[in-house]
């Protein structure tokens, strides 16, 4: 995690950039980056609004299937439904 960025970056052993994430939009203070085995990725900022104050904050990013990703699943269900009809009808 590039924090003069606030990036996530995919480095390869030999140091080439493979791919980045912009995390820009959630923190700029971001102190610390985990993603699990799920690919859920956890954030821990702290607000510098008020330096006296900070407060920690947690920012919890999981991925969301697409809504068209859900239809073609959905219209694949319905085929196999369709098919299974006219073979045993």
């Amino acid at each position: 995690f590039s924090q003069a960025s606030a990036r996530l970056l995919h480095v390869s052993r030999t140091g080439s950039l493979l791919g980045s994430l912009d995390f820009s939009a959630y923190s700029l203070e971001a102190e610390g980056v985990t993603i699990d085995s799920n690919g859920t990725i956890y954030i821990v900022a702290e607000s510098r609004v008020n330096p006296s104050s900070a407060t920690p904050t947690l920012f919890v990013l999981t991925a969301v299937p697409e809504p068209g990703t859900a239809l073609l699943m959905g219209l694949g269900l319905a085929a196999l439904a369709a098919r299974r009809e006219g073979i045993g009808g």
